[in-house]
């Protein structure tokens, strides 16, 4: 009864009243380090994790890719171990307690990219090249185009750039040629792709099979033809924020179609879902504690 006053849960006491449960938390350093206790920001976790070593030219200021990366990271491993976990408990009954630290996530993540990354002994490609290797975002006309070279893509490169003979230049003939010569390549490319719109050139690059994607605004995605004709996009009425626009399923499945949006819940709106429906708590002592 004294445990049922505390409105302070932890592991133990949620698995104690629901065995099946399974609980997953995503910490920035894992339970049990002497730094546990830090708090970081996606900028710290990224450089930490080794992350940032792979962004930019080597002496230079250090910087990140867009977005938050490494929590993101975190968020697909927790993901991804909580439904295995979940499909263990509803086969068995028995829950368990998971842990995806995000520090932990980042860092798997560039031990396994700086397998591509770290450069042989008798590389000759300057240090600011290294990083990036096979693509780079480049500017164009009006915004900028991420792009992807292979070696064995020479042929229809030099067809894009009006180059003919490109795969059998001794500079472009192999894959180690390539990598020897990437920069050099990469100027070509950044000189044809300065006098057309990144729309025109990811259209012709595409014809050609070469990897060459526009590097998207907000806006560009919300005035996209293609999500679009989708209906990727919808308009969810939310009580405290008005009409606001959501981003659709990925993917649709006749068999198992995606249900209509709902908005997110608000501060507290599911407490009694939690605490009196899936814990049984008594409403009346979780009011009275303020938790209702």
């Amino acid at each position: 009864a004294a445990r049922r006053s505390e409105t302070s849960f932890d592991a133990a006491i949620l698995q104690d009243e629901n065995p099946a449960l399974v609980v997953t938390s995503i910490p920035m350093i894992e339970a049990g380090s002497p730094f546990s206790h830090w708090k970081l920001s996606e900028m710290s976790l990224y450089a930490l994790s080794g992350l940032m070593s792979l962004v930019g030219g080597a002496g230079r200021p250090p910087i990140k890719a867009g977005g938050n990366q490494a929590q993101h990271m975190a968020g697909a491993h927790a993901a991804a171990l909580t439904l295995f976990a979940l499909n263990s408990a509803l086969a068995t009954g028995k829950g368990t307690r998971i842990e995806a630290p995000v520090i932990a996530s980042a860092a798997k993540f560039y031990a396994h990219m700086s397998d591509y990354t770290t450069p042989a002994a008798d590389d000759a490609v300057s240090p600011d090249m290294r990083r990036e290797r096979r693509n780079s975002v480049l500017p164009c006309k009006d915004g900028f185009l991420t792009v992807t070279l292979y070696y064995f893509q020479m042929k229809a490169l030099g067809e894009l750039l009006g180059i003919p003979g490109l795969e059998t230049d001794p500079k472009f003939s192999t894959a180690e040629d390539v990598q020897e010569n990437e920069a050099e390549l990469r100027e070509k490319v950044a000189k044809w792709l300065a006098t057309r719109t990144a729309a025109e050139a990811q259209r012709v690059a595409q014809e050609h099979r070469l990897l060459f994607t526009k590097v998207n605004t907000t806006r560009d995605l919300l005035e996209s033809d293609h999500l679009g004709e989708r209906g990727y996009f919808q308009r969810v009425s939310h009580p405290q924020a008005g009409e606001v626009l959501y981003p659709g399923a990925p993917f649709r499945f006749s068999g198992t179609p995606m249900g209509p949006m709902s908005p997110a819940p608000a501060l507290g709106e599911a407490n009694r879902d939690f605490f009196c429906g899936l814990l049984g708590y008594s409403p009346s002592k979780m009011a009275d504690e303020g938790v209702l």
